[in-house]
């Protein structure tokens, strides 16, 4: 159903009102398909109150101005993923649905919008001249891993880089304490390995390839941190574990950027254009999130459709009309 709205001239007098008024509520009876909405350019004179006043009728509604705004091409979304959810998550609909971008949202707070570049800007730091670190999620780790907790340990996160442990053991030993941060520990059924994690108190362990009689003498009571026994292959387990921090570890902050819905058609574009971004947050004026605009918004304008009475000429009619779609005018002005 479309929005018709049909208005006098400006400067508005008793038949401009009134005709403006009656024929909205004409169309509206014939065709019931669209709404017609009734407008005024101006304010009311006082005859025209005193009319509609004793007529117990809603005077025409003031219409400033029919430009197209942001509100008009917004978007609302169809896909939305929490904050704490991995980033195996946000990969997966993007594999199903190819999103512009995903909206991040908890319990109603929105924190930001997420693309594909967001994506591909955390594998690229991978190839920066320095180790990567991670933030462990350790409720995410069954998310993105098969396997079960022998221990959830003390914490809930931890930041810290990823470490195989295939290497000789005197050789691990020294990687170990070379390290800045201590690191996740991705190990097979080498005990020797293990005993030395839980001695260095490292966070957490990923034990790959065990069976039931792998682990026997190795004493996890004292160990505060994680053991997450899975059935993945050491390699496979690498790859899903950069997989399971927080896609809000993604949300780049100061790159994040938002227009009111009342803002019109071109100055987004522009906005959006000079951002470099694949979308923008929309904000109303009580500045509740209320949707994003993205790239494709702008493939084409949408018009507000209007009916003209009583006038044909455009410096006569409402502001911004050239964006709009004249369907019909009814007028015995210049003939």
């Amino acid at each position: 159903m479309d929005k018709i709205i049909v208005t006098g001239h400006r400067n508005p007098d008793m038949d401009s009102i009134t005709s403006a008024y009656a024929y909205a509520d004409l169309k509206n009876k014939i065709d019931p398909s669209n709404e017609y909405v009734a407008g005024c350019l101006g304010p009311l004179n006082p005859k025209c109150q005193l009319l509609f006043e004793e007529l117990k009728l809603e005077p025409p509604q003031f219409i400033g101005d029919v430009r197209t705004r942001v509100k008009s091409i917004k978007r609302t979304p169809t896909l939305i993923v929490d904050p704490s959810s991995p980033v195996y998550e946000l990969m997966n609909m993007y594999y199903s649905a190819n999103p512009s971008v995903v909206p991040i949202m908890k319990e109603g707070v929105y924190s930001g919008l997420l693309s594909v570049d967001d994506i591909n800007r955390y594998f690229l730091r991978e190839n920066r001249n320095q180790r990567p670190e991670y933030n462990f999620v350790v409720d995410n780790i069954p998310k993105v891993l098969r396997g079960t907790f022998l221990s959830r340990g003390e914490r809930t996160a931890f930041h810290a880089p990823l470490m195989v442990g295939a290497m000789h053991f005197e050789v691990f030993k020294e990687h170990i304490v070379s390290c800045k941060e201590k690191p996740l520990l991705v190990v097979g059924a080498r005990k020797d390995h293990i005993k030395e994690a839980i001695k260095n108190d490292l966070p957490g362990l990923i034990l790959t390839g065990i069976k039931e009689d792998s682990l026997e003498g190795i004493d996890f009571s004292s160990y505060k941190g994680m053991v997450f026994i899975t059935y993945e292959e050491t390699a496979e387990a690498l790859r899903l574990l950069r997989l399971s921090i927080a896609v809000s570890d993604l949300l780049v902050t100061d790159k994040q950027k938002s227009v009111p819905d009342t803002m019109l058609f071109d100055e987004a574009k522009q906005i959006l254009n000079d951002a470099g971004l694949r979308g923008l947050s929309v904000f109303d004026e009580k500045n509740n999130w209320v949707g994003f605009i993205t790239r494709r918004c702008f493939l084409d304008r949408p018009r507000q459709k209007l009916i003209l009475v009583d006038h044909n000429e455009a410096d006569q009619s409402v502001i911004g009309i050239e964006d709009a779609e004249i369907i019909e005018i009814v007028d015995h002005h210049r003939l």
